[in-house]
């Protein structure tokens, strides 16, 4: 039998786990070889890597923005050039510790400013265009979307599938864990019982948002359902993880846009300053809350297996 973590809501036995293991066996047990894997990668682990959100902002204003500026279109160039080659990186058989760099506390509050930069650069209307209001949107619907994830993740200390043990996972998706080319699922040890609900897939949802808004429904919806692919082909979560994170990232910017809309319904009146207030109480969670968090980091080992 494997355990979750002790006093938290069991989501690691019982009915629901086999069933959700069961129907998310087939894409466990998917092998789509080194090419397609390092296309996948990019939606499946960089929605939720504090990293891409030195990109996020500039590519939403680029996309929904009027008109888009030269200059601020070559620093976003650059800024992708710089961290694709950090994924590269990060992608070779060693490159556990240089992956982890890539979600570092200084890269969480670093990387969107400058990230916001660029989608200020971009947008030739300014602070009041299109461009720059949706790339704020999408900031601070980052934010607010991770302070219910982390609460959820905190109640349920579910395993990740990557992190189970064989007897509980079924020795054949196991197995085919070790066998994907790329080695992602190692990564996902450090917070081995944060499983429920998906941070990447609600990530992704905050992305998706403002590009439906803007005319770009079937992109967003593609983010979406590849970032959710990605996460389960690498073990990172089961189908019902990425399914509530989708509804938690959905339900998370809905409420935004009830609050922001403009008068046409279409677009946001968001400044770039809102995500300000997000970053605020996600810090005061943290805070408040600091042996639950570190909690989610602790050794699989310790769940899975019972004791003798």
């Amino acid at each position: 039998r494997v355990r979750g973590m002790p006093g938290r809501l069991d989501m690691c036995t019982g009915a629901l786990d086999a069933m959700d293991k069961q129907l998310s066996a087939p894409i466990f047990k998917l092998q789509l070889g080194r090419p397609l894997e390092v296309l996948l990668s990019v939606p499946g682990c960089c929605f939720g890597m504090p990293a891409f959100l030195l990109l996020s902002p500039g590519i939403v204003s680029w996309l929904t923005a009027e008109s888009a500026h030269v200059h601020g279109t070559r620093a976003l160039a650059v800024c992708a050039g710089f961290v694709g080659l950090a994924w590269a990186r990060a992608l070779l058989p060693d490159g556990q510790r240089y992956a982890t760099r890539l979600y570092d506390k200084r890269v969480v509050i670093g990387a969107p400013l400058l990230g916001m930069g660029i989608a200020l650069a971009i947008d030739g209307s300014g602070r009041g265009g299109r461009g720059v209001h949706a790339a704020s949107f999408q900031l601070l619907a980052w934010f607010s979307s991770v302070i219910p994830v982390l609460e959820l993740k905190r109640r349920t200390g579910r395993l990740r599938p990557s992190c189970s043990a064989a007897s509980h996972l079924g020795s054949e998706v196991a197995a085919a864990a070790h066998a994907k080319a790329l080695p992602l699922a190692a990564l996902y040890a450090r917070d081995s019982n944060a499983s429920f609900p998906s941070g990447d897939v609600a990530a992704s949802v905050s992305v998706a948002f403002p590009l439906a808004l803007g005319g770009w429904p079937v992109l967003g919806a593609c983010c979406v359902l590849l970032s959710g692919l990605g996460r389960v082909y690498w073990h990172a979560h089961h189908l019902l993880d990425v399914t509530v994170g989708a509804a938690v990232g959905t339900c998370v910017c809905c409420a935004l846009h009830a609050l922001l809309a403009d008068e046409t319904g279409a677009s946001t009146k968001t400044e770039p300053w809102y995500a300000v207030i997000a970053v605020i109480a996600l810090i005061i969670q943290l805070k408040l809350h600091p042996k639950h968090q570190s909690a989610l980091q602790h050794d699989a080992r310790k769940f899975n297996s019972s004791p003798p």
